[in-house]
């Protein structure tokens, strides 16, 4: 579902810098729901070749293909919805056998299933454990430092109302760096979570609402 780490975990094998010494081009493309074959095209271009000059899909095509012709490349493809956007795509990246990669991030089991190659099963995010959860609220609220013994407990019921979400925590991060680290502040979170996710709803009505509408039918 939305919110669980995908994209950011695919940013940090991105942004590794041991990781990205091994490639010669590099490029990041978000897909999102409605596919844009021009618009994928442009960050694709303007990634590996630094042009951003106006062009036909097919020159751009052309470019994209010849930009990576032989060399090693690492492409992430972030949230892709569809096997055809898929099937569209992956047509304009050259298969040179060097080891280039292609990091793909999806919702849909099917979609990662439709693009799995048998040496690279998909990776298959899960909840946060109670204990991660913790750690990832209060690195992000205390950064280095320690949670003050008086907000233990509280914290900890508060980060249990997350169920391992992450994007719930670091929407509820945010709701308390605005406050006072008082426990009242912090107990006055607790009793109101689910309005308060209500109140940020908006914010996260983007990322969330896909997810609903793509739940199985029970």
């Amino acid at each position: 579902m939305g919110g669980i780490g995908k994209t950011t975990l695919a940013r940090k094998v991105y942004d590794d810098s041991s990781i990205r010494s091994r490639f010669d081009k590099h490029a990041w493309v978000t897909i999102s729901q409605e596919y844009n074959q021009r618009q994928m095209l442009l960050e694709v271009v303007s990634s590996i070749t630094g042009s951003n000059q106006e062009m036909s899909d097919d020159e751009l095509m052309e470019n994209v293909y010849r930009g990576l012709k032989g060399r090693r490349f690492l492409i992430v493809i972030d949230d892709i919805w569809s096997t055809e956007a898929w099937d569209q795509m992956q047509r304009i990246f050259p298969n040179d056998d060097n080891k280039s990669r292609i990091l793909l991030t999806a919702r849909l089991k099917y979609v990662a299933d439709y693009v799995n190659c048998p040496d690279f099963p998909p990776h298959s995010k899960s909840f946060l454990s109670l204990a991660d959860s913790w750690n990832l609220f209060t690195e992000k609220i205390f950064k280095t430092d320690q949670c003050p013994s008086l907000l233990v407990e509280i914290g900890k019921h508060i980060v249990q109302q997350c169920q391992g979400l992450p994007l719930s925590i670091v929407v509820v991060v945010g709701l308390l760096g605005k406050m006072n680290l008082t426990h009242d502040n912090w107990k006055n979170v607790e009793e109101n979570l689910n309005s308060f996710f209500g109140t940020v709803c908006e914010r996260c009505q983007s990322i969330l609402c896909l997810s609903y509408n793509y739940c199985p039918n029970i």
